[in-house]
């Protein structure tokens, strides 16, 4: 087998080299915690409560009672408003009695919450796989005036997070007791399914005739 010129093989060297350091580096997971599913749809409801609340004119200091219809509870929502209503210094009450006379009503009858995956990708050519992920959230109802009953707010509220997340990070930001927090990955894109394993046997075969052209 013929040789290589020193110029051929250190052009070689450094394509070899630059491979392995490109998946070296790409290995490499990110120091930034990744928000959980579950503090983001928290968070959703958490935003939309606020928007409902500042719309009605309600403030730190007040009191008002909270009904979450049935149909419209997705195992967080009554707990995340009250726990939102606490932080903002308003008196919560749980249910309508003879003294809500005296309180306002804000009576939730639909809430949507959900999580979605898009787009898995690669973050470069040898990228861990990631998602983009959308947290969704949507609540209906309306809030009626103490005493007079009279309507000071009615309709929906939504609150959208995106962001993307890598694939191995997907188990520890799901929570396996609230299907909510889950949702179906989207296939790989079949350029990323083939393009990484072409170049890693590509330069493994440069590697190996690079060492039987310095053997010889």
């Amino acid at each position: 087998m013929p040789s290589l010129g020193a110029g051929s093989l250190l052009v070689l060297s450094l394509f070899v080299f630059t491979v392995i350091a490109a998946s070296a580096q790409s290995d490499r997971h990110e120091n930034d915690p990744v928000k959980t599913n579950l503090s983001l749809l928290e968070g959703r409801v958490a935003e939309i409560t606020r928007a409902i609340l500042h719309q009605a004119g309600i403030r730190p200091g007040d009191s008002v009672t909270v009904r979450v219809d049935p149909s419209a509870e997705r195992g967080i929502t009554a707990a995340t408003i009250a726990s939102t209503l606490k932080e903002d210094s308003v008196v919560t009450y749980a249910h309508v009695d003879s003294g809500r006379a005296g309180r306002p009503l804000l009576a939730v009858t639909a809430c949507e919450l959900s999580v979605t995956y898009a787009n898995m990708h690669r973050d470069g050519t040898f990228g861990n796989k990631k998602v983009s992920r959308r947290v969704f959230g949507l609540i209906v109802g309306e809030v009626t005036a103490a005493g007079s009953g009279a309507i000071v707010w009615s309709g929906r509220e939504s609150s959208d997070w995106t962001d993307t997340v890598s694939v191995d990070e997907i188990p520890k930001i799901e929570t396996s007791a609230l299907p909510i927090t889950h949702a179906e990955l989207p296939a790989e894109d079949s350029i990323d399914r083939y393009v990484e394993p072409l170049i890693i046997i590509g330069a493994t075969a440069v590697a190996v005739w690079l060492l039987f052209s310095v053997r010889s």
